[in-house]
């Protein structure tokens, strides 16, 4: 009778053990690369509810994205600098993302990039894997000129997984 019991406790530590390898290889991979994606105006509203540390970087976040600042531009895989000050934000087309996988010191600085998408169905994606040459960075932006979500993002406009903490966030803005 213990043999019994014994090999019963046996399959049953086998069958856990089988469990949690079959879990391991089908849903971590996918959770691993998951990445989370914000709306700009909901996480601006987030930042604001933490007392006035929140409030200072909800503004600071929009001063980066609305106002002028000294900014890089890449088109053509070029590289071009919008004012001869320190660059902290960076511009480009969704097409031209692979310019931004280049070793360059002037994206050292660069504290949000800015990733303009025309239409749905861009076959390119922005791989945050890649993005070695941004120590100051901060927020990756998609400005999408038509309707789309934070799973649009997540699915279609990001590939790879970022090592750093950059907040990844969307915002909307449709052309008349």
């Amino acid at each position: 009778m213990k043999k019994i019991i014994l090999k019963m406790k046996k399959v049953q530590h086998f069958s856990l053990v089988l469990i949690i390898l079959i879990v391991g290889v089908f849903v971590l991979p996918t959770n691993a690369n998951s990445q989370t994606v914000k709306s700009f105006d909901d996480y601006c509203t987030e930042l604001r509810s933490v007392k006035s540390v929140g409030a200072t970087s909800a503004e600071n976040l929009n001063k980066l994205y609305f106002e002028f600042n000294p900014g890089l531009v890449v088109t053509n895989a070029d590289v071009k600098e919008t004012s001869v000050s320190t660059p902290v934000v960076i511009d480009v087309n969704i097409s031209e993302v692979a310019g931004l996988y280049e070793k360059n010191k002037k994206f050292e600085t660069v504290e949000m990039i800015k990733i303009n998408v025309d239409r749905p169905g861009s076959l390119n994606a922005l791989d945050l894997g890649k993005l070695s040459g941004f120590s100051s960075l901060k927020y990756v932006v998609f400005q999408c000129g038509f309707q789309c979500n934070a799973n649009y993002v997540k699915n279609n406009l990001i590939a790879g997984r970022s090592l750093d903490n950059h907040t990844i966030l969307y915002l909307v803005s449709i052309p008349e």
